[in-house]
This record gives C-alpha cells, sequence and structure tokens, in this order.
C-alpha cells in the first residue's frame, strides 16, 4: 500500500511541477483547436492487481472555450468540458486544465501531461499537440 500511495504522489508530483506564479500567457487564444497524441501512457488499477501497464495510444481533440474552460471532444478518453486551473489565469509557458480526480497541462512548446489519480485506478500519459 505505501507503494501505492508513493507511485501516485509522484505523479501528481511531476504533473504540479510545472506549476509557476507567472501570468499572461499568449500562446492560446479563445477559440483555437487543438488535436492530440500520446507518445507514452501508463495505468495501474485494482482490476491489474495494481501491476502497471502500458496505455494504449490515445487521440483526441479539444477547444478552448473562454477563459475559464475547454472543452474536450465527444469520443475517446477525453471527453467533456473541464475548468481552466487558477481560476482562468493564463500562463505563459502552459495552461492546466482540472477535473476531478485529473489534471491536464499543455505548455507552450505543444508537450502535454495528463494524470488522474481515483480510488481504484491511476493514470498518467504524455504526448504531444498541435493548433489548428
Amino acid at each position: 500500500m505505501k507503494t501505492k500511495h508513493l507511485i501516485t504522489v509522484s505523479i501528481f508530483s511531476i504533473t504540479l511541477a510545472f506549476n509557476s506564479s507567472a501570468k499572461a500567457g499568449d500562446f492560446i487564444k479563445i477559440g483555437d483547436v487543438f488535436y492530440c497524441e500520446s507518445s507514452l501512457g501508463v495505468f495501474f488499477a485494482e482490476f491489474t492487481d495494481w501491476k502497471i501497464r502500458e496505455w494504449t495510444k490515445q487521440r483526441f481533440k479539444f477547444k478552448i472555450i473562454d477563459v475559464e474552460t475547454i472543452k474536450f471532444g465527444d469520443d475517446g478518453f477525453m471527453t467533456g468540458d473541464h475548468k481552466i486551473d487558477k481560476g482562468g489565469s493564463w500562463w505563459p509557458e502552459f495552461i492546466s486544465a482540472a477535473d476531478l480526480n485529473s489534471l491536464f497541462v499543455l505548455e507552450k512548446n505543444g508537450r502535454f501531461n495528463y494524470s488522474h489519480a481515483g480510488v481504484g485506478q491511476v493514470y498518467s500519459m504524455t504526448g504531444k499537440c498541435d493548433k489548428f
């Protein structure tokens, strides 16, 4: 159990390490659409007896709706609305959006990180997004 907790904390620590206190990024504008593909993803869960498994490649898109919301597509793993973190603040090098137990971070260079930790599972993925 201690190992599971340590892995969960490590995944979220890595994702949250991208936070800073700067403001007013300009690499994303309202209405921008991004198409993303994961390059690596892992998960472990109760149904895998807590053994780490590699996640199949994920493809998804999202749109910047307003300063507080990004909307993922209607199909695939990433779906629905997520609130942009920090009450709608825009950061110069990245934005982050959160949902219940999940955090999605998009960096200015197009790299993304996604982490989810629930009661019976932990997911983490990274990849690349292109703006269209």
